[in-house]
């Protein structure tokens, strides 16, 4: 009868290191896979919000439909709700290029979300994405006096990076210079933009 030989240590050992290495592989690959999908589904809710509030600043533009041929004088500042931060909503100060945080002046017109994408407070503990806004005239109104002009709405949605630091000056979605400073602040805050013209609706 031969003798069967059996596997030496080294062998063993070469071949726990081998599969070692595979089973490492693997658990990187599925962190990775972890991380690519959650980033995916806050740039999925995050564009969602964006696309929201244009159709809510779309919306908005119904309401301001002078001037016309019936009345001549502009009520962009006193019948639309954000359009006016243009010219200066009740004759406050106008935010020409200036990124603002909305004011919720109907349900379903929240400045802040929580992780699935539900309206919360701006200063809410369980707030994650805010929406920031920027209004400029693409064509002023011109001479005509029925020419209502152009506007060109940027809808800005960020959320904080995984592990960032909280910025006081981003607090309630952003404030004074802080709204600024968010996007240039690339290592601490993801964001998707959406930019669309609107224009009034002239009767």
């Amino acid at each position: 009868m031969s003798a069967r030989r059996g596997y030496t240590l080294v062998e063993v050992m070469v071949a726990i290191a081998v599969m070692s290495i595979g089973v490492t592989g693997i658990l990187s690959l599925q962190n990775a896979s972890v991380l690519a999908n959650r980033r995916a589904q806050e740039v999925t809710v995050a564009t969602t919000l964006a696309r929201k509030w244009q159709e809510i600043l779309r919306t908005d533009a119904l309401a301001w439909n002078r001037p016309s041929q019936r009345d001549i004088t502009s009520d962009l500042n006193s019948d639309t709700r954000h359009l006016c931060a243009l010219v200066g909503c009740g004759g406050g100060a106008a935010r020409v290029d200036q990124w603002f945080v909305p004011t919720a002046m109907l349900p379903n017109e929240a400045a802040a979300f929580d992780h699935w994408g539900r309206e919360v407070a701006v200063a809410a503990p369980e707030a994650k994405y805010c929406v920031n806004i920027r209004l400029n005239w693409l064509r002023q109104p011109s001479l005509n006096p029925i020419d209502q002009g152009i506007i060109r709405a940027e809808v800005r949605v960020w959320w904080y990076a995984e592990g960032a630091t909280r910025e006081p000056l981003y607090a309630n979605c952003g404030t004074g210079a802080g709204l600024d400073a968010l996007g240039r602040d690339i290592a601490r805050v993801h964001s998707v933009m959406d930019v669309a013209t609107v224009w009034g609706l002239q009767q």
